[in-house]
């Protein structure tokens, strides 16, 4: 009732949510199909929490809440403070030196000389630690442009950690980067310890609180084994005095028996993991991929992904058209209430062969996926601009892993016209809505693989709120987005305490608010890994 009353408050006083003209031709027809399709979701009023569990859900968020940071409600009038605060993003770069590192494996194109004596690219034999260190080039290239804050440093180690340069402007890392590359000799063994104690040096050496963001790269299993963990915590996690400390991880070669220790040191911090072969071109979408995920703290850049390295990621990158053509399986994907405690996805197959046609350069992206131009030859869409969603790690993906961005937009639809018919008995009228998406099967090198797809927005694309706890605070969007965050607080008491709907982002156009990429938190994290469960 907070919520409802809320709007109806701020719809009384701006006339909010009344169309003030038509809408762009590709929304036009959005709304269109999103009213079509809308009938056919229903939300149920049961939850899989039941009444009496309700109150432990309470005391469960005041636990969790009672561990963060104290925040002032009192005062609703002041900012809210943003995630990070410092104006300075501190990039380490450690990279493994132990002996195998200089195992010569790795095919890479060089500049050479040829018998004419003009420059030509052949394909030389290199030792390991030289083909990262010649990916790490692409990592300096594919970041924003120079901000005159942000600094770099390069970490070598083995049985010995050595801080090779600390705290330089990009230009200044990356050529750096390339004269000692080849004057590192791997020796001796690996030990993640002596890491962990020049990071503390490193970050100690620092007079204000930084935002930290390492690089972790290494080929085999650390000296330490069982106690990586423990040491970590004690000798870096409870000593270093970062603003915010996040670590990302890649483990390349083939001992994958012993990838779990950085994959551990990734997630404890908040970081990603990846692995990849020593092939040049994996090693290159790995740092891609990191550079994307990183963010910049510095003003108005807070939580905002490096956009230049994002944009660099390709569609396919084993395809060197500028556009991916790929015949594909069309299914539309609902999540439903089969009873109080189950939900069940119901697949209806709208096309058996459909051909489309992918650009290979993105043009936008989120925290998790790219956005691509897409062309869909299918009765359904070839009459409608389209775009293919991918992970940004990972090309090729597997069902699951798409199947919960459909299920996030299902029972968001769901909610979305229960909200509306609550509104209608405060005699509240609003024009919102979620964007169907669909789910395309194809055949990939790694097997049956899946992306998503779905009419293509146009506008000015807004963040209304995030996962972690992000609020747009633009005045502009102050009536839109306090709306918008009412939908969000009924979403969870409607659910019961079941689910929070929030990630709430898409396009105003003359009054109406269309939106895409839904996220749910959930008490038990079934809506992937962007569900961060009571927590969020």
């Amino acid at each position: 009732l907070t919520s409802i009353f809320a709007v109806r408050s701020m719809a009384m006083e701006t006339g909010l949510f009344r169309s003030t003209g038509p809408l762009l031709s590709c929304n036009q027809a959005i709304v269109q199909r999103a009213e079509e399709e809308a009938g056919e979701v229903e939300w149920s009023d049961d939850s899989d929490v039941s009444e009496s569990e309700l109150a432990n859900v309470v005391m469960e968020i005041q636990e969790v809440t009672s561990k963060m940071a104290p925040k002032s409600y009192a005062q609703p009038q002041e900012k809210r403070q943003p995630k990070f605060t410092s104006q300075q993003l501190h990039v380490v770069l450690v990279i493994d030196a132990s002996l195998s590192m200089g195992i010569e494996d790795t095919n890479l194109l060089m500049d050479r000389k040829g018998s004419d004596d003009s420059d030509v690219k052949l394909r030389t034999t290199v030792r390991r630690i030289d083909a990262v260190f010649h990916s790490c080039q692409s990592f300096f290239e594919v970041c924003q442009p120079e901000s005159g804050e942000d600094v770099y440093s390069l970490v070598v180690f083995n049985s010995q950690s050595q801080i090779v340069f600390q705290r330089l402007l990009k230009k200044a890392a990356a050529t750096m980067m390339k004269k000692v590359g080849a004057k590192v000799n791997p020796k001796s063994e690996t030990k993640f310890q002596s890491v962990f104690q020049a990071l503390y040096k490193l970050l100690s050496q620092s007079a204000v609180p930084e935002d930290v963001r390492v690089v972790f790269l290494s080929d085999g299993k650390p000296y330490e084994k069982r106690t990586v963990l423990t040491l970590f915590d004690k000798q870096l996690l409870q000593k270093h005095r970062a603003n915010s400390f996040e670590l990302h991880a890649v483990a390349f070669g083939s001992q994958s028996e012993h990838w779990h220790h950085l994959r551990s040191l990734a997630e404890v911090t908040g970081g990603t993991f990846q692995t990849s072969s020593m092939e040049p071109l994996q090693l290159h979408q790995a740092f891609t991929s990191i550079a994307a995920t990183i963010t910049s703290s510095s003003g108005d850049r807070s939580a905002t992904p490096l956009r230049s390295a994002a944009l660099d990621i390709p569609f396919d990158p084993l395809c060197r058209e500028t556009k991916c053509k790929r015949r594909c399986r069309l299914i539309q994907q609902r999540h439903k209430k089969k009873n109080k405690w189950t939900y069940v996805d119901e697949e209806m197959v709208l096309a058996e062969v459909v051909s489309v046609t992918v650009d290979m350069k993105p043009f936008n992206f989120g925290g998790m996926r790219l956005v691509f131009g897409m062309w869909d030859a299918s009765t359904k869409n070839s009459q409608h601009p389209m775009v293919a969603k991918r992970l940004i790690q990972k090309p090729h993906a597997d069902k699951e892993e798409m199947l919960h961005f459909c299920r996030c937009t299902s029972i968001a639809i769901g909610l979305r016209e229960s909200f509306k018919q609550a509104l209608k008995k405060v005699n509240v009228e609003i024009s919102i809505w979620f964007v169907p998406c669909y789910l395309y099967e194809y055949e990939s090198g790694c097997g049956i693989s899946y992306f998503v797809g779905e009419q293509r927005l146009e506008g000015h694309f807004v963040k209304f709120n995030g996962n972690n706890g992000y609020v747009n605070e633009e005045a502009k969007l102050e009536t839109e987005t306090e709306i918008l965050q009412a939908l969000s607080h009924y979403s969870y008491f409607r659910s019961k305490g079941s689910i929070l709907l929030i990630d709430l982002q898409g396009v105003i156009d003359n009054g109406w608010v269309l939106l895409t990429d839904p996220q749910l938190h959930s008490r038990t994290k079934k809506y992937g890994r962007a569900d961060l469960g009571l927590e969020g």
